[in-house]
């Protein structure tokens, strides 16, 4: 839990001002998919190689003021502050395209409910990301505030 407030905790001023200023706040996860494949018939040192070049791609296509981390083994985290599922839709449409050496992964997106701990959010976006994870396709999975609708679109 340790490492986890560690990564999170740059959020809390962003989640402020989103409650301050009402506006949409989201969490993207990302995982790669089959990742390790690479690792195992190529080695960690190519597989450390794909992963930075996964973290230049998104960080390439987020915006200035977005924050992109690496959530342990291939999952990737991004803050994404004023953002509303529509814009998180896109981005992860620009992220698949953008994902180096054919690449693929699968996506779970939640919107800050303007009251939830950061906590909360991670895991609703995780259990977003954990559906298509469990039926081996590349997928985007929203998760709204109002409902846990899901939301699917083959990547």
């Amino acid at each position: 839990m340790r490492a986890i407030s560690r990564v999170l905790m740059p959020v809390c001023s962003p989640l402020t001002s989103a409650a301050r200023d009402r506006t949409g706040f989201g969490l993207l996860m990302l995982d790669l998919d089959h990742f390790k494949s690479v690792n195992d018939v190529y080695g960690h040192l190519a597989g450390d190689v794909v992963l930075k070049a996964v973290a230049t791609a998104i960080t390439g296509e987020v915006r200035e003021y977005d924050a992109v981390g690496r959530f342990g083994g291939e999952e990737f985290v991004v803050l994404l502050p004023g953002c509303a599922m529509s814009d998180a839709h896109a981005l992860v449409d620009r992220l698949r395209a953008a994902t180096p050496s054919g690449q693929t992964c699968s996506a779970g997106v939640a919107a800050w409910d303007g009251s939830e701990a950061i906590s909360a959010l991670l895991e609703r976006a995780d259990a977003r990301l954990a559906i298509p994870m469990r039926e081996g396709v590349s997928s985007l999975n929203l998760a709204t505030t109002v409902s846990a609708v899901l939301f699917s679109q083959r990547l």
